[in-house]
């Protein structure tokens, strides 16, 4: 048995992730499982500032994050699985 390249385990956290984009055919995710990249953050570390564009989708694998207003009000916290 071999071992799952990295895109393999990417493709297969993408296709499983809890709210994932439910309407995107096995082609989609074969094509955005070819662009990505694993990053890593520090604790605490800001991803995004309220009111700006990205044109990135975020799947968390480990650890947790914290979503919040600029006014520091927690909107929502997501884990491991979650986009």
């Amino acid at each position: 048995m071999t071992t799952p390249t990295a895109q393999e385990r990417l493709l297969s956290a993408l296709q499983t992730a809890t709210n994932r984009l439910e309407y995107l055919t096995q082609n989609d995710w074969h094509l955005i499982a070819d662009k990505a990249e694993q990053l890593t953050f520090k604790k605490g570390a800001k991803l995004l500032h309220q009111g700006s564009q990205t044109k990135s989708v975020y799947l968390l694998v480990k650890g947790t994050a914290l979503i919040q207003s600029d006014s520091k009000t927690k909107i929502a916290q997501i884990g491991p699985g979650e986009i």
